[in-house]
């Protein structure tokens, strides 16, 4: 048998739904025997109890895997840059139907598959013109260990009897707006019910979005019926415990891509009322979950997120939903049915048997891998790619991070392997080596003798016999041009490691006197970079967290990129 090698990309240990989806297909590539590397793309945050598997996985980053020849990126917002391994999968969830407008032709040109998991997300990349034989769907899965109807049932504090539950961002596209009118609507304070609503992403990945400050508000009002606000973490356990102790899941989802909590809690022998119309059909009947009548609708998306065409939306009938959620409850020796029919369904969507479906797709795509000529994607083209990208965003934004840094030292991990390309004195070099840290140093007078060729550095073998965790570059990029700037800058992200950090140090443009008369004296410059156009073109090479500010003097400006997301030494 052929030893499959493939490449994943994307967060792992990190309290969201992609990273869930990432390790637990990762930790079912490798129960395969999959030759794996991964490549994470934020920092580790979930403790190692949270999941059986983190060492494994942890033992997978960086992974010297010879030749990957699949490679998988699931992460957001998604990375439009072509890949060098034969392969290339875009695992891209989307809610909205028609997808963003700048990812059809990254996917027509340079993606061989597109992976999602419900046929709904299928349609919406179909209809903005992707050939329906380049999307490969399978649904997701649940830990069976975990999300089950026997368990210890999570302590709320309620006397009630029936208990509702909303889980996951309290947002407007989750629908938790509908959810808390149908529930005002239905009971009163006097009634045995509750709804607990367990809030996700607050004060991260939907901070500004949320309903938190309504429902605080309904929950407080002495005419409401009851209502629990949960926003703190929880793990995957009291997640399990926490369904068991629900009655029944309420999410009228205005638009979703799966709707993995709609699983895990009939997992756990609750049902859920869901609208009639979207994925969670896809993985639910009739006869296990309670359907709302629903019409689809279009609406308008932010300025920033142009769709192939108008985004679309489900609309619960509000009427319907209120009958029934007043069914769910009422109808006690119906609704226990429903539950048991929910519980067996659910067990068929294990994370082992998702997971054969995905390794069995990986064997038939590393065939075509194996038949199809290896060639690299010329680095003009990926620079033409990334220069192209930073015009089309510079119109658009302005970036405006700005964090001021006091010493390039902030940034260095105990034992680092540093790459410093620059000037050979420098005060920071005894600083780096104080710390432990193995430097490599380039100058750059055999860069500066071509006129700025960026291939005569590119070209250094002794560039490439180690993987760096920090990239210096200290007056250097004003001597090329972007074309070749954006050259070097991703020569460099591929021998990063997966938690590289790269610092720029550079005249800073807003010091009139520098730029007048220093910068112009020295006969090498091609050009002043503006710390605007340097977090532009790390952005577009594929860097996470980026920032900027001024070195010490008034002389020279810093900008700061890292790989992962959220990984920032100066706050």
């Amino acid at each position: 048998m052929t030893l499959l090698k493939v490449e994943w990309e994307g967060p792992q240990l990190v309290n969201s739904s992609l990273a869930l989806v990432n390790r637990y297909l990762c930790r079912e590539l490798l129960r395969h025997g999959v030759h794996l590397k991964i490549t994470p793309t934020e920092k580790d945050s979930i403790p190692d109890y949270w999941f059986s598997d983190a060492a494994n996985i942890r033992n997978c980053y960086d992974a010297g895997v010879e030749r990957p020849l699949v490679h998988i990126r699931q992460q957001w917002p998604p990375t439009l840059r072509p890949s060098d391994v034969p392969i290339q999968i875009l695992f891209q969830p989307w809610e909205y139907g028609p997808v963003p407008a700048k990812w059809v032709p990254f996917i027509q040109t340079s993606v061989d598959e597109v992976w999602v998991n419900s046929n709904y997300t299928r349609q919406g990349y179909i209809k903005s013109g992707i050939d329906e034989d380049k999307i490969f769907t399978f649904p997701l899965g649940i830990d069976t260990s975990v999300y089950q109807v026997n368990g210890p049932r999570y302590a709320l504090k309620t006397t009630k009897s029936f208990v509702f539950l909303f889980v996951g961002g309290t947002i407007h596209r989750k629908g938790i707006d509908k959810v808390l009118e149908a529930y005002r609507r239905a009971f009163r304070r006097s009634d045995d019910v509750c709804l607990v609503v367990k809030d996700f992403g607050r004060t991260s990945y939907y901070a500004g979005q949320t309903y938190h400050e309504q429902i605080l508000a309904a929950s407080l009002d002495p005419e409401s019926p009851e209502i629990l606000y949960m926003d703190w973490d929880l793990t995957p356990a009291e997640m399990g415990a926490l369904y068991r102790a629900s009655n029944c899941l309420v999410h009228p989802y205005r638009a979703e891509g799966f709707g993995l909590p709609i699983l895990e809690a009939m997992a756990c022998g609750v049902p859920a009322i869901i609208p009639s119309m979207g994925p969670a059909t896809e993985f639910t009947t009739e006869e296990n979950s309670y359907r709302v009548k629903s019409q689809l609708s279009t609406m308008d998306m932010p300025s920033d997120m142009q769709l192939a065409l108008p985004a679309e939306m489900i609309d619960v009938d509000m009427d319907h939903l209120v009958d029934t959620m007043i069914k769910a409850f009422s109808e006690r020796k119906n609704h226990t049915a429903v539950c048991d029919k929910a519980a067996r369904h659910a067990q068929q969507y294990s994370w082992e048997a998702i997971g054969e479906i995905v390794v069995n797709r990986i064997k038939i795509l590393q065939e075509k891998a194996i038949q199809k000529p290896i060639t690299h994607t010329p680095v003009e083209l990926k620079a033409f790619s990334i220069l192209r990208g930073v015009n089309e965003r510079t119109n658009a934004h302005v970036t405006s991070s700005e964090a001021y840094a006091a010493i390039l030292s902030h940034g260095l991990h105990e034992g680092d392997a540093i790459l410093d390309i620059g000037p050979k004195t420098i005060d920071g070099m005894k600083y780096m080596q104080m710390k432990g840290a193995c430097v490599t140093h380039f100058e750059l007078s055999r860069v500066q003798d071509r006129d700025g060729d960026v291939f005569n550095l590119l070209a250094d073998e002794r560039l490439y016999h180690k993987t760096y965790d920090t990239v210096f570059i200290r007056h250097a990029i004003e001597m090329f041009q972007p074309s070749d700037a954006a050259k070097l800058l991703l020569a460099l992200f591929e021998i990063m490691s997966y938690r590289g950090r790269i610092f720029i140090v550079t005249p800073d443009c807003d010091n009139t006197q520098v730029i007048t008369k220093q910068f112009w004296t020295k006969p090498f410059n091609s050009r002043p970079y503006p710390t605007e156009l340097l977090q532009l073109l790390l952005s577009e090479v594929g860097f996470r967290t980026i920032t900027s500010g001024k070195m010490p003097g008034g002389i020279d400006a810093l900008v700061f990129a890292s790989r992962l997301a959220n990984d920032n030494p100066f706050v």
